[in-house]
């Protein structure tokens, strides 16, 4: 009897799956974390959805303007710095 459990286990290890069988299950567990993790993120939002796009929009602006001030900076440092070397060389 031991025998033909033995057989019986190797007979479905070598059982092919069904075709999109494994493909089907990883779609239906994506979509099932994906509205999962979708309502954990609305319980656990610190604020509002309005709020929070006014506030990414201002730090966004913030770091424009930041930029922006970055690239003046090094234009200026990199006019200087070409004018010396136009010093130097002639």
């Amino acid at each position: 009897m031991v025998d033909d459990e033995f057989t019986l286990d190797e007979d479905l290890a070598e059982e092919p799956l069904a075709a999109g069988h494994g493909k089907r299950n990883f779609f239906m567990g994506l979509a099932l974390g994906a509205v999962l993790g979708a309502g954990v993120a609305l319980l656990f939002a610190p604020d509002r959805g309005v709020n929070t796009r006014k506030r990414l929009g201002r730090r966004l602006r913030h770091l424009r303007d930041q930029s922006g001030d970055t690239v003046s900076e090094l234009k200026d440092r990199l006019g200087r710095e070409l004018r010396r070397m136009k010093k130097r060389i002639g």
